[in-house]
């Protein structure tokens, strides 16, 4: 049985489980996406990866690795498979750059959610502007941006559906912010506590209410094999849209909702960084567009013995074909 914690962080368990879990969360809402895609995209996303092929390595140390090298992904961004794929890219690259920081001096960081009132589903387009020029505003206050216990962030935008009124949708960014060990200092006077943050949030937003704001210091948990960087950057770049909201919205025969959900969120940034955190400091950026299918973000030194190719049928992936030293590859394909 696969731990709770493993699933929700999508990495600790076998990968084709999880595969044949997100294909079904994608096949459940295909009458939603069949009404804002045309026939070629709607091909595509229906056959999203229903073939993966993987090679398996032999380390020097006899063990064997699977790595995937191929697949048919669709990319669009409310597909759950590529939706579960960026996030594991994001992870890999948020999480290489941190460690670079680590590596040349002492940070600790903070995780903050900015949240907004409920929007009416016809107003999202509108607030999503809002709520994403707000976020630019409050990083460039003095408070922020000459705080020198501040170094740099990492922002995502998410969005859930309001359970009991479905026409309404709850926007939230959630950011992890890089400070420096002195941030904590009272004298230095670089600390912001939550009713600060919510003050020039509601400045930011221009909203005559106070937001609710949520901040509280990264630490690990002491039954998580992550640390509590790892852990906080998960939080970070979820899944724009939880399966279960689509499904809701098909169930509650909610079309109109998720068209404007989907028309409302083209071409919008999910998620950015700045300061220290920025693109602009380190080799590899952050796009959409990038390969889903090597996210792992280390290659495996060794061997490779062979080439397992698969494809989904009956909701489930069968062996299609394989290559390569074949006992190897017999002996290993349920590794695969």
């Amino acid at each position: 049985m696969i731990k709770r914690e493993a699933m929700e962080n999508n990495l600790d368990f076998d990968e084709v489980e999880f595969f044949i879990k997100k294909y079904n969360s994608l096949h459940r809402n295909f009458e939603l996406m069949q009404e804002v895609l045309n026939s070629k995209q709607l091909k595509a996303y229906f056959e999203c990866a229903q073939y993966l092929k993987y090679v398996l390595i032999k380390t020097e140390e006899g063990e064997y690795i699977k790595k995937l090298v191929s697949a048919n992904f669709c990319k669009n961004r409310f597909c759950s498979i590529c939706n579960w794929r960026r996030a594991l890219k994001y992870r890999v690259i948020l999480n290489n750059r941190i460690q670079k920081i680590l590596e040349n001096k002492k940070v600790k960081f903070i995780f903050l959610t900015l949240t907004t009132r409920n929007v009416y589903y016809l107003n999202l387009k509108k607030e999503i502007k809002k709520i994403l020029n707000a976020f630019t505003r409050l990083f460039k206050f003095k408070r922020v941006s000459q705080n020198l216990g501040i170094l740099g962030y990492v922002r995502s935008l998410e969005f859930t559906i309001q359970k009991n009124n479905l026409d309404y949708i709850n926007l939230h960014i959630h950011v992890l912010v890089v400070v420096t060990p002195g941030y904590f200092d009272t004298r230095k006077n670089f600390y912001i506590n939550q009713r600060e943050w919510a003050k020039l949030w509601q400045k930011a937003l221009r909203v005559d209410y106070t937001p609710i704001v949520d901040v509280r210091v990264v630490r690990k948990r002491k039954k998580s094999n992550y640390t509590a960087e790892e852990l906080a950057i998960f939080e970070v770049v979820k899944y724009i849209l939880k399966d279960t909201d689509l499904l809701l919205l098909q169930k509650q025969k909610k079309v109109y909702v998720f068209k404007e959900l989907y028309r409302s969120f083209k071409n919008v940034r999910n998620l950015a960084s700045g300061g220290i955190l920025a693109p602009k400091n380190f080799k590899k950026k952050i796009s959409e567009e990038e390969d889903l299918v090597n996210v792992k973000g280390s290659e495996v030194q060794g061997k490779i013995v062979g080439e397992v190719e698969y494809i989904l049928k009956d909701g489930n992936y069968q062996l299609l074909r394989f290559k390569g030293e074949e006992n190897e590859c017999k002996k290993n394909q349920n590794r695969i």
